[in-house]
């Protein structure tokens, strides 16, 4: 099903660009967003549909936007995996030369299926722009030329709330690792084991629970207190963290909480004074800098609530993806690999710092922010009286990880 259907950029382009008008027609550039916008986990797939359009609009009406003309879809695969191909086969008949999906579960089938068409269609290849998706295989593994990760892979997040768990004095000498059983949480498990020697622990246990299945937590809870941990890393979200610091609370357990998807909206009001403490890691901090805060400011006008969770990320990538567009001006014809050329070559600056993507993976090279929530952050959260605190920025080139050797990424010829 589709949902929406939007044309963005033409108005803009040719008003501000004559030559074109009196010409030709600017090339198009048609993005699809294939996403689970209805069903149960439909939340954090809204939060970047929403901030899709935010980018697309806010770019194309930049003056100094000259880039191809942009038409913007949804495809709503409401949370079914069967329905992602579906979808796609959708997109790639309307005509889609750009795919965005944030979720990592389907953004493997959706890389694998962009391989596919690519080599089956040499005269109609797609670019996937993969916003949100974290799972290491994208980049390691399953690698692509076509394929682009627009926001911290796990191992480079975990890395990230360790050390600032760490410096922050709160990370302890033992570690317990407490993930969904999927790739993202058996990647979360193995990263929180690799990294147990710069953060100075063991890790005395481990559980990979089934997802978005479990609705009484107490058990995991008394078995994880079973081994006297300083603190739990997990990359829970949705009713899941919900649940599992909600048992935590019942059962009394002090342990510090490193959550890399703890600004889940409505966490904090459902977690309530446990999350108090707690650490989150991000690519953006709307305190951190007069940049941020207007970008946050910004957000919240065009579309009522100021970016969190995946929103940020999805705007920081899509803006480079438009900076490189941007580059393409004045060409009859735009194609993926031009795209992604572009896109290989293209520096933006945010107000943490500058990023980019690496060329031998297509990861992103960005800044990371870690964040306590606390009663002193400037921007509450959830009707609360608590927010996100900055308390650690790391610049991308530090905090990235290396490429994975399983990557072996196939160019196209010439390029």
């Amino acid at each position: 099903m589709k949902k929406s259907f939007f044309v963005l950029g033409c108005v803009s382009v040719l008003a501000t660009n004559p030559a074109l008008a009196q010409d030709s027609e600017p090339p198009v550039v048609k993005m699809a967003v294939i996403e689970a916008l209805s069903g149960p986990n439909s939340l954090i797939a809204n939060l970047m549909a929403s901030a899709t359009r935010y980018t697309v609009e806010t770019e194309t009406a930049k003056p100094d936007y000259k880039g191809p003309k942009v038409e913007l879809r949804e495809y709503d695969t409401q949370g079914l995996s069967n329905l992602v191909s579906d979808r796609l086969r959708q997109a790639l008949d309307d005509g889609a030369n750009v795919i965005v999906n944030g979720n990592s579960a389907a953004a493997a089938l959706i890389s694998e299926a962009v391989v596919r068409n690519n080599k089956r269609n040499p005269d109609h290849t797609v670019l996937f722009l993969d916003t949100v998706g974290a799972a290491m295989e994208l980049t390691g593994t399953k690698c692509q030329f076509y394929h682009f990760r627009g926001s911290s892979d796990v191992s480079t997040a975990i890395k990230a709330i360790v050390l600032g768990m760490k410096d922050a004095g709160a990370l302890g000498t033992k570690v317990y690792a407490f993930n969904q059983n999927y790739t993202f949480g058996q990647d979360i498990n193995k990263a929180v084991n690799e990294y147990a020697g710069i953060g100075g622990y063991t890790v005395v246990g481990e559980t990979l629970h089934e997802v978005q299945k479990i609705q009484d937590f107490a058990p995991y809870v008394a078995a994880l207190a079973s081994k006297s941990p300083d603190s739990v890393i997990t990359g829970n979200y949705g009713n899941d963290l919900l649940l599992f610091l909600k048992a935590s609370r019942d059962a009394g357990q002090k342990y510090a909480l490193g959550a890399y998807q703890l600004d889940t909206p409505g966490t904090l009001a459902a977690a309530g004074p446990s999350a108090e403490g707690g650490f989150a890691v991000n690519t953006f901090n709307a305190e951190l800098d007069a940049d941020s805060a207007a970008l946050a400011e910004d957000y919240k006008a065009k579309t009522g609530k100021y970016p969190v969770m995946t929103a940020p990320k999805t705007v920081q990538s899509l803006t480079l993806f438009f900076k490189a567009l941007n580059s393409l001006a004045g060409k009859d014809k735009v194609t993926a690999e031009d795209m992604a050329v572009a896109l290989e070559n293209t520096t933006m600056q945010t107000g943490a710092g500058a990023i980019h993507y690496r060329k031998e993976d297509h990861q992103i090279i960005a800044p990371v922010i870690v964040s306590q929530v606390s009663k002193d952050a400037k921007y509450k959260v959830d009707g609360t009286d608590m927010g996100f605190k900055p308390i650690k920025v790391i610049n991308g080139e530090d905090a990235v990880s290396a490429v994975q050797p399983t990557c072996k990424m196939e160019r196209p010829t010439g390029l």
